[in-house]
């Protein structure tokens, strides 16, 4: 009976996935572990959806594959976003050391990025070529060129290629990274830059080295002064929405973090060189970890303790909010800033996941944190997710995949967002990142709560 369950399920999975010819990249890896892990599954539902949806950016959005040039679009957009690509790999990492072709596609996805950010670390989205697709019409200094789709600076896509290149190498210890002359580029570029938007607006005396200008969305950066807090400057969000201030507290977060890895990546590499890079990275994760605790929190009620918010300007306003995209609040522990257990964060999740948080909805079909980006009543399941991989709870976990399962809307796919109400009204039928995410849900269960999802 579970065999004939199991073959039920696959044949069902499969129809959700492309048929093997037309998919972009096969791993042998992967495929072994689906079937390893798929007849354990508990819930019909979760495990056909976890069979589409975890190697969907293997399936779907693998353009070109190398051990040196991979790209990989993000779905249904024809472009790599640095933050994305990093993202749509990371539940695949594990099994660096079983397939070596996916091993030299996930490398090749580490050079392209280092290449990406050397030639404009000041943009969030490559073309595959110089072909001159996407925002060619933005005003912005530095200049769009014709191998960047979009040139919105966002300080987590820096983070995200920081953070690829630490995980690759320190699972596969491949140092030929380091021989790539784009390595040394595009680290030197990511510590220039991060100094240079820790300044203020004073600082910077009008020699603003990032300019933006899309009168069409009302896009404007700069576009309000901001004072020092020694926290990175971020003109747009994860979202690919402009900041309301400059100070984007998760984002900072997440650049401390890489910074600290980056640190520890190249002190094991010889030379002058590396050396200086570690001394300095090293120095400024730990002043931007200092200003996120310090500059990025507010006090709470009675003085029991802080918790973090979403933006400050550094003249004590800040936007009390959360995003469901990735980095978010919610995700610090997800991306390693700190522990679930951490007495900020904690106070930080009881805040954003609740009305408090005026991007947390409430509706008959799900509960969760939504976006500006995709409107009101909007719920994204990256969050849900999120939220289930930072909980310390069963019960809360168990929540998450319910709502997770019975917001696909019959497609077996996670999307953008839903409605809060009525799931069949979503966002995006192709989001590669939120399908693998799922994938990586359902992984990480696997190895530290078995009892939640398997029979």
């Amino acid at each position: 009976m579970q065999t004939l369950l199991f073959l039920c399920l696959v044949t069902a999975a499969l129809a959700a996935r492309p048929p093997p010819s037309q998919r972009k990249f096969n791993s042998t890896a992967v495929e072994a572990y689906l079937a390893q892990i798929v007849p354990k599954l508990k819930d019909p539902d979760i495990a056909r959806i976890f069979t589409a949806c975890m190697p969907n950016t293997l399936d779907t959005t693998v353009q070109k594959a190398s051990a040196n040039d991979s790209f990989i679009i993000t779905g249904d957009i024809d472009a790599m976003w640095l933050r994305d690509s990093t993202n749509q790999v990371l539940p695949y990492l594990r099994f660096l050391n079983e397939d070596p072709a996916l091993r030299d596609m996930i490398r090749g996805v580490v050079l392209r990025q280092l290449r990406s950010v050397a030639l404009d670390p000041y943009a969030n989205s490559f073309n595959i070529g110089p072909n001159g697709n996407g925002h060619q019409d933005d005003k912005r200094v530095p200049p769009m060129t014709p191998a960047v789709f979009e040139g919105k600076y966002e300080v987590d896509s820096l983070a995200a290629a920081l953070r690829l290149m630490f995980l690759y190498w320190n699972i596969t210890q491949d140092a030929s990274i380091f021989d790539d002359t784009s390595f040394y580029s595009a680290v030197y570029t990511i510590l220039e830059v991060v100094e240079v938007q820790m300044l203020s607006t004073k600082e910077q005396n009008g020699t603003y080295p990032y300019q933006f200008s899309r009168p069409e969305e009302g896009d404007q950066y700069p576009r309000a002064p901001a004072d020092h807090t020694n926290m990175v400057r971020s003109a747009f969000r994860p979202s690919d929405d402009q900041t309301t201030y400059d100070f984007l507290v998760p984002s900072s977060a997440m650049m401390a973090k890489e910074l600290e890895r980056l640190a520890i990546m190249t002190a094991t590499i010889p030379g002058p060189r590396p050396a200086a890079i570690t001394n300095k990275a090293k120095l400024l994760g730990a002043v931007i970890r200092g200003a996120v605790e310090a500059n990025g929190t507010v006090e709470l009620a009675g003085g029991t303790g802080r918790r973090y918010v979403f933006e400050v300007d550094g003249f004590k306003n800040n936007n009390d909010m959360d995003d469901a995209n990735v980095p978010s609040l919610l995700a610090m522990p997800y991306y390693g800033y700190c522990d679930v257990n951490s007495p900020n964060y904690v106070a930080t999740r009881a805040t954003i996941l609740s009305s408090q948080n005026p991007w947390y909805f409430e509706g008959t079909a799900a509960k969760g944190i939504g976006s500006p980006h995709t409107g009101s009543n909007n719920i994204w399941p990256m969050a849900i997710i999120i939220q289930g991989l930072t909980s310390t709870s069963d019960a809360e976990i168990l929540q998450c995949l319910e709502y997770l399962k019975t917001t696909t809307a019959g497609t077996d796919f996670m999307h953008e967002s839903f409605n809060k109400d009525d799931a069949s009204q979503f966002t995006r039928s192709w989001f590669a990142w939120a399908n693998t995410l799922f994938g990586e849900f359902i992984m990480t269960l696997a190895d530290t709560r078995p009892h939640l999802i398997f029979q």
